[in-house]
């Protein structure tokens, strides 16, 4: 033998082999290519979809802030200052509520004052779009679009004259039209800007002087927040208990903070590991095979080498030559291919999907190179793993043995169809399937991997999906408010001719109706007692010495109804199905709707639970002190728009409201559609009221279309990231098939020549493809449904029902058995070219 020891030549034979096979090399640069530039989209996109969800969840907060303390005091100000763990501090304090604008009624929208700070690196991040800027003028006003239609102002324009009744807000909102009218004001604010966002409250923000001639203090109670940015977002209850020393809270204050996010954090970033597992994995598999596959084929031209005097280190030397070309030459190009996608190609494909001011996913040179390092050290590495294999068996393998080596295997083969005595198509494609098996492990692992993938993802984005969003959050499609309510102008606007009307309108499947009126609960030890002490000792505290308080109450009920007021609710029958469907339909329909029954409003902070199945005792203030009771059957979410005062309230039947206190107006009536979100049932809805300014509407479909550009987004990238690597397993199943039939043409040409026909050996591959796919469904439905769910919950934050997209993920399962069914038996019938006895010879 002669030894070569020269590196040189080792060089020159690498490039000699690498020339010979200038196709195959192509076509391997031409995966890495692929397999690089699916990388860093995957891993582009999936940044990009979880900003979009981010950039959702702080567009429907409104701020963005971690933690926010309440009624904060200057000390506490300067103190959260110093503190080197806080970004930002802004604060923010309600001052002023309009309860008329531009002629029309409102029901109430909020003014607030921010500081310099709470509005650059808070509020602005949080909003979708800004025009104009922020007030500095006292008669300068900032309103959102949901204010300026609330206010019948739907073409706003900068500088606009908008003039408004509004009260100022002291220690707490007034709660009756003669509070209110001590302290309204008529003013004409100009418009300096205008913003939107996905909170659903109609506000706006004044200036610092017009704040300082309001009166509103920070300290009072409900008034003043100090919303806190954290330079890392994630926090423990530890860390909350710390704050609170460091500020020296007063007994009303707290830190509403929520100690359990950095659980929310950890499930979060489990699941986004998990999902970037897969998706390498599919990467990997893809890479590997199409490199292990080349580099196979020639392993008998390697085992010549040897026996010419090559050493296993050369040969080993040769073949990661070879490869780190490939690598060299597919990479760079990869990943070029990628970033035009994710910087050009992508962001175009938004904008002709959303042509609006849609929200867009921010991405910095730092942010590039960390994907571009990313996907490109794990290209070169699988690389790298991929020809590691190969060389291995060229070193371990003797040279004769490398010479000989072939993948088929017909002695395998005949000996299983022996022992399992079957020659059925059915039976051969079994026994087909499972020969091979890495190829059996690497084909089924690629195909679940990405079917489940795309299940996952299909779950997500229905976890985001803006209508089921909504759906979730709002009972009703829209909800028509009488906001002439407790003003001295109240007036019965949804009058029987009005309801007639919208109960006509096509495409209405159901109105429902809420009637309230004030009324006076004396004060009940054995059904209120609990609840009210309680409530002296909580944040909602009315202040003051609870025994006197109480004495007071107790004595002369109707004088300290503006303190303990509250107010009976009459609902429709149809109202009631909707409460009792919430409450597990626990309740009696009959004995409510006489009035046996009531329901008592759930409470915020404290929970008036010992008056479950106590009966309460009410009369109508201003009128005869008659009593009447009603035994409270379960607690439940009030459907009225307004607030009484610090009692709760009491929701009875609209008959039996009726039968008690007479005709009282409606406040809010809620309409349901036949079809969800429609647009021509909302025209007309609003055709009724055309030129009604006291009628405020709360609509679902306005929302929808505020949150629609955002999802756009998160379903564009969201559906990206499962068609990507969906292309990623077809052609790795493409690769891998194309090898299989190339290795098995000598076999398939022996079964021809012992009388299988060429349409038997198609349906065998044709079968052999189907078992693939089936196998591959079940086990992504067996793995890929639990998983999902648990995902789903993990990032649950709307407490949405689970679901499963089934024709979504019905149509690519189908598609899945069409791909693998068809490409293997395709693949045959290009390659078996030439006579039965040339195609015998080729792989002698």
């Amino acid at each position: 033998m002669i030894k070569v020891n020269n590196k040189k030549t080792i060089s020159r034979i690498a490039r000699t082999t690498y020339q010979a096979n200038r196709k195959r090399n192509l076509l391997t640069i031409l995966a890495i290519i692929l397999t690089s530039f699916l990388l860093i989209t995957v891993i582009g996109i999936g940044i990009q979809y979880t900003q979009a969800l981010s950039r959702r969840n702080l567009m429907m907060s409104g701020r963005d802030y971690d933690i926010a303390l309440t009624e904060p005091r200057p000390d506490q100000i300067e103190k959260v200052k110093q503190l080197d763990y806080i970004r930002a501090s802004g604060l923010e304090v309600k001052c002023a509520m309009i309860t008329q604008g531009n002629g029309q009624y409102s029901s109430m929208v909020k003014l607030f004052y921010s500081d310099k700070e709470g509005w650059k690196k808070q509020l602005l991040p949080a909003f979708e779009s800004v025009k104009g800027c922020f007030p500095k003028n006292k008669d300068e006003i900032m309103l959102s679009l949901d204010a300026l239609k609330e206010l019948g102002i739907q073409n706003p324009t900068l500088g606009m004259k908008i003039p408004v009744t509004y009260y100022n807000i002291t220690e707490e909102e007034p709660k009756t039209a003669q509070e209110a009218d001590q302290s309204i004001f008529t003013e004409t604010f100009t418009l300096s800007g205008y913003f939107k966002d996905y909170t659903g409250q109609s506000k706006g923000f004044v200036s610092k002087a017009f704040y300082e001639t309001t009166g509103a203090d920070q300290t009072s109670y409900g008034q003043g927040y100090l919303f806190l940015s954290l330079k890392h977002s994630l926090y423990t209850q530890k860390n909350i208990s710390a704050l609170e020393k460091q500020l020296n809270l007063s007994d009303r204050q707290i830190l509403e903070s929520d100690p359990d996010l950095i659980f929310y954090y950890l499930k979060t970033a489990a699941g986004i590991i998990f999902l970037l597992f897969m998706i390498f994995s599919a990467g990997y598999l893809f890479i590997y095979n199409t490199l292990y596959i080349s580099i196979a084929k020639d392993i008998r031209y390697f085992g010549q080498l040897r026996t010419l005097g090559m050493t296993t280190p050369q040969l080993r030397h040769l073949v990661y030559l070879q490869a780190f070309w490939n690598a060299a030459g597919g990479i760079p190009l990869g990943l070029l291919l990628g970033l035009i996608m994710l910087n050009q190609i992508l962001p175009q494909a938004i904008r002709l999907l959303d042509p609006g001011d849609g929200i867009k996913a921010v991405h910095t040179p730092l942010l590039y190179g960390i994907i571009c390092l990313c996907a490109g050290i794990f290209s070169a590495f699988t690389v790298f793993i991929s020809a590691r294999k190969p060389a291995k068996i060229v070193g371990e393998c003797a040279p004769m043995e490398a010479v000989r080596y072939t993948e088929a295997d017909l002695k395998f083969q005949s000996k299983r169809t022996k022992a399992k005595g079957s020659n059925s198509i059915r039976a051969m494609a079994w026994r087909n399937m499972f020969r091979r098996k890495k190829q059996t492990f690497a084909i089924l692992t690629s195909f679940f991997l990405v079917l489940s993938l795309f299940l996952i993802v299909s779950i997500l984005l229905m976890e985001y999906d803006s209508k089921r969003v909504l759906n979730t959050i709002s009972d009703s499609d829209i909800a028509l408010e009488n906001n002439t309510m407790l003003r001295e102008d109240e007036t019965q606007l949804f009058t029987s001719e009005k309801l007639q009307k919208l109960k006509s309108v096509p495409g209405v499947k159901n109105i429902r109706t809420v009637k309230t009126t004030d009324i006076c609960i004396p004060y009940q030890k054995e059904a209120l007692g609990g609840y009210l002490k309680r409530l002296f000792e909580s944040r909602m505290t009315p202040g003051g010495n609870y025994n006197e308080t109480m004495d007071a109450y107790k004595k002369d009920t109707e004088t300290m109804n503006n303190m303990f007021g509250s107010r009976l609710v009459g609902i429709s029958e149809t109202e009631f199905d909707v409460l009792n469907e919430e409450l597990g339909n626990t309740l009696d329909k009959t004995l409510f709707l006489e009035g046996k029954i009531a329901l008592l409003e759930k409470n915020y902070w404290v929970s008036p639970k010992e008056a479950v199945g106590k009966n309460l005792t009410f009369y109508f203030p201003g009128k005869s002190q008659q009593m009447y009771s009603v035994k409270i059957a379960a607690l439940s979410n009030s459907p009225a728009s307004f607030s009484g005062g610090y009692n709760p309230q009491i929701i009875v039947s609209e008959k039996f409201a009726e039968k008690l206190a007479g005709e009282f107006p409606i406040e809010v009536v809620y309409a349901d559609y036949e079809k969800p979100f429609s647009k021509e049932t909302e025209a007309q809805i609003k055709q009724i009221f055309a030129g009604e300014k006291r009628v405020g509407f709360q609509s679902k479909l306005e929302s929808y279309k505020n949150m629609s550009k955002t999802e756009t987004q998160i379903k564009v990238f969201g559906n990206g990231l499962g068609l990507i690597l969906a292309l990623l397993t077809l052609m790795n199943y493409f690769n891998m098939m194309t090898a299989s039939v190339q290795e098995r043409s000598r076999e398939f040409a022996v079964l021809e020549s012992l009388g299988m026909t060429q349409k038997q050996i198609r349906r065998v591959l044709m079968t052999e493809g189907l078992g693939y796919g089936v196998i591959s469904v079940l086990l992504s439905l067996l793995a890929g449904v639990p998983l999902g769910y648990v995902i789903f919950h993990f990032m649950n934050i709307y407490g949405m029902t689970f679901c499963v997209p089934v024709l979504k993920n019905l149509l690519l399962f189908m598609i899945a058995f069409g791909i693998c069914a068809l490409i293997p038996p395709l693949l045959y019938k290009r390659m078996q070219t030439g006579s039965l006895v040339d195609r015998i010879r080729t792989s002698e």
